[in-house]
């Protein structure tokens, strides 16, 4: 079963980590989108995931790249914080490999 939250505009980094507090509570996130903008995130609770284990990217053309030896959860777009204002920008999370 899934559950959709919704996430508050800011950097980059802040919405992984919220994402990644999430997931702690939830489970895996399995997609991010914005509507009527706002970030919303679907995540699986059947799926446990490694806390500390979300990367997200910004990912403009669609080929964006995790760190070595992650894998690809979704690519999607969320509202993020830049320069004073809020744009949505794609992005694309990954699974980071374990330690």
């Amino acid at each position: 079963m899934s559950k959709t939250l919704q996430y508050q505009p800011g950097s980059l980094a802040q919405l992984q980590a919220d994402i990644g507090y999430q997931e702690a509570i939830y489970c895996a996130l399995t997609a991010l989108s914005v509507v009527d903008g706002v970030t919303q995130g679907e995540h699986d609770d059947t799926n446990v995931v490694p806390t500390h284990s979300l990367e997200l990217v910004l990912d403009p053309d669609g080929t964006a790249t995790g760190s070595a030896g992650s894998a690809l959860i979704c690519r999607g777009s969320a509202i993020i914080a830049e320069g004073g204002a809020n744009a949505e920008k794609k992005v694309a999370a990954f699974r980071k490999a374990a330690a």
